[in-house]
């Protein structure tokens, strides 16, 4: 065999020597295909963001069933004013994602999962700063 020397064509050969290699073309190519188009995306992949939700949307809403059932302590009560009722309004609210992302799963909506995430990113943050630090002192 003859050195490649510095010709594109020459390299060029070599190349088409190598991948046309039998068996080998066809991997290359299936490789190429599922790397850029992934085969229509897993299931799994589209409703991540869904599942997530529905997790983080049902332990704030065990979590504001819990506290709303307790007297609070005094940054709950004084500082926040976060009562009985308002524990409930977040534990309804929350349950009210966990339906929205239940569905969203049940679709197969990668988009409304995202966004709803999002969304409820915000409200669950709010909940947790609001009586987080009351719960060092009970």
């Amino acid at each position: 065999m003859r050195p490649l020397g510095s010709g594109v064509r020459s390299k060029w050969r070599f190349f088409w020597y190598v991948a046309s290699e039998p068996g080998r073309v066809e991997a290359v190519r299936d490789a190429i295909i599922i790397g850029v188009r992934r085969l229509g995306a897993l299931f799994l992949d589209r409703v991540m963001w869904s599942l997530i939700g529905l997790a983080l949307a049902l332990g704030v809403a065990a979590a504001a069933w819990r506290r709303s059932r307790s007297p609070g302590g005094f940054y709950d009560r004084a500082i926040y004013a976060m009562d009985s009722r308002a524990h409930q309004r977040y534990g309804w609210v929350s349950l009210a994602f966990a339906a929205y992302f239940a569905a969203a799963y049940a679709l197969g909506l990668e988009t409304a999962g995202i966004a709803g995430l999002a969304l409820y990113a915000l409200v669950a943050v709010f909940y947790a700063t609001s009586f987080l630090r009351g719960a060092s002192d009970e």
